[in-house]
C-alpha cells in the first residue's frame, strides 16, 4: 500500500474487523519498512520480510 497514511491503515483495520468472520486472519505487505511498523503499531502482527498479519 505505498503512499498509505496511518489513517487510512487505522479505517482498513476498522472495516476488516466488521466483515470477516471472528478467528479469520488478515495478511497484507507492506510496501515500505516504515510502513510495516506503523501497521505493526496498529495491532497488526510483524511477519518475516515486511509481511503483517491480524487475526480477527
Amino acid at each position: 500500500m505505498p503512499g498509505t497514511r496511518l489513517t487510512a491503515t487505522h479505517l482498513t483495520r476498522r472495516v476488516l474487523t466488521t466483515v470477516p468472520p471472528r478467528g479469520a486472519v488478515i495478511v497484507a505487505v507492506a510496501g515500505s519498512e516504515a510502513l510495516r511498523d506503523r501497521s505493526e503499531s496498529a495491532t497488526f502482527t510483524a511477519g518475516p520480510e515486511r509481511r503483517v498479519h491480524m487475526t480477527i
